[in-house]
Formats: C-alpha cells, structure tokens, sequence
C-alpha cells in the first residue's frame, strides 16, 4: 500500500471511532464487567439442593462479625428448602441470620468462602457446614455447635429471635435502612416481626411474611408493651 493511501486510511479511522460507540470511561466499562461477573455467577447458585451433605470450614475463614453464637443461612429468595430451614429455625427460637445469595455481593463471597458451590441452602454451625437441609440433619449438628453464644442484646434489650409488635396501623418493610428506600411490603398491626439481630440507622432487620428487611425501630416494641 502507498504511504498517502494508508496516511488517508488512519485519518479515516481517527475521525470515525467517536461515532462508532459512545464515549466510556475505564471505571464505567470495568464496573460493568464485574456487576456481569457476579450476576453470572450468582445465577449458577438458584437451584435447591436435595440432598443433605455435610462439611467443614477451611482453617482461617473470618466469621462476619453480626452472626457471631447464630447459624448461617446462606438461601435465595426462591428455594423451598431454605424456607424450610428459616421456619424451622423461628419455630424452635434459633438465633440465625439469614444471607440472600443473589442480592448482595458481599453475600455471594461469604456463601463461597464457606465452600458454596451452586446451591442453597448452605448452613453455617460453627466449625460446620451443611447443604441442603433435614430437620434431623439439622438437630444433630446444632446440638454439636461449639462454643454457642447467648443470642445478641439489642439496645432495647432485645434478642435475635425475640417478635416485635407493629404500634401503627400499618407500617413499611424496606429493602435498605433508609425511610428513602424502595418498600418490600407492609406489616398491619395484628402483624408481628422477627428481630434478627441487627440495628442500623434507626431501623431493626427483621424476617416478616414478606422475607427479610428494615423496619423502623420507633414504630415496633416487644409483644408485651
């Protein structure tokens, strides 16, 4: 090719790129590959798994700090055994947090560092874990939790566990602490909630009818008050 015919052929290239795509910065572009990434992957853990097997934690895996003396439930919004497994917990005054898989990513990390693979429910006893979930299973390795720690004090002397009463005629259950965030459903007064543990900006993380979420502490107190 003749030096002036590909000297045209750059210039052309040069002027036609911004009208090829819209300009993107770097931090836009890898943002979205990561919030891809982490859907993907996340997507492969929707299956229930049916059969219980049992596990151990690899020496040195860090426990968040909020699920210190209270089993794990590492679920997704859909499965049948992890609601199952929620229940039976509240049934019994359990002490547990529960970890939606699929909506947040620190979650997601957690539910693999526990050695989850593609399938909730993964539980978390201690040193243990368990896929899948049976009530014997269940009772035979919660008995052997070393170390279970008396369920967590709030402010108001709750514990994880404990109801709350709805004060209001009706009042939100939001997806975030925050009056601003979107509503995941409603609770009437004859309604009760689960406290599970967790106080943030003025708002307690409960499990209701609905699934799990934030309620506003001013506006809830125990059964008895």
């Amino acid at each position: 090719m003749r030096p002036l015919n590909c000297l045209r052929m750059i210039v052309v290239l040069v002027v036609a790129m911004p009208a090829l795509a819209p300009a993107q910065d770097l931090g836009s572009i890898l943002s979205g590959v990561v919030g891809r990434t982490f859907g993907d992957a996340a997507s492969k853990a929707l299956r229930s798994i049916t059969t219980v097997s049992i596990g151990r934690i690899l020496d040195g895996t860090l426990r968040p700090a909020d699920t210190e003396g209270k089993v794990i439930l590492y679920r997704n919004a859909t499965c049948g055994y992890c609601k199952q497994a929620a229940a039976y917990m509240r049934t019994r005054n359990i002490p547990f947090v529960e970890r939606d898989i699929n909506r947040d990513k620190a979650y997601y990390e957690e539910y693999r560092a526990y050695g989850g693979n593609g399938g909730v429910p993964l539980i978390v006893f201690g040193t243990e874990t368990m896929s899948g979930f049976s009530p014997a299973a269940f009772d035979r390795h919660y008995a052997a939790m070393p170390s279970r720690a008396a369920p967590a004090t709030g402010p108001a002397g709750l514990q994880a566990g404990d109801l709350l009463r709805v004060k209001l005629k009706t009042i939100a259950v939001r997806v975030a602490p925050d009056r601003s965030a979107r509503e995941l459903g409603a609770l009437e007064r004859s309604d009760n909630a689960v406290y599970m543990g967790e106080e943030r900006n003025g708002f307690y993380r409960v499990t209701t009818a609905e699934g799990e979420g934030w309620i506003d502490k001013l506006l809830v107190g125990s059964p008895g008050t």
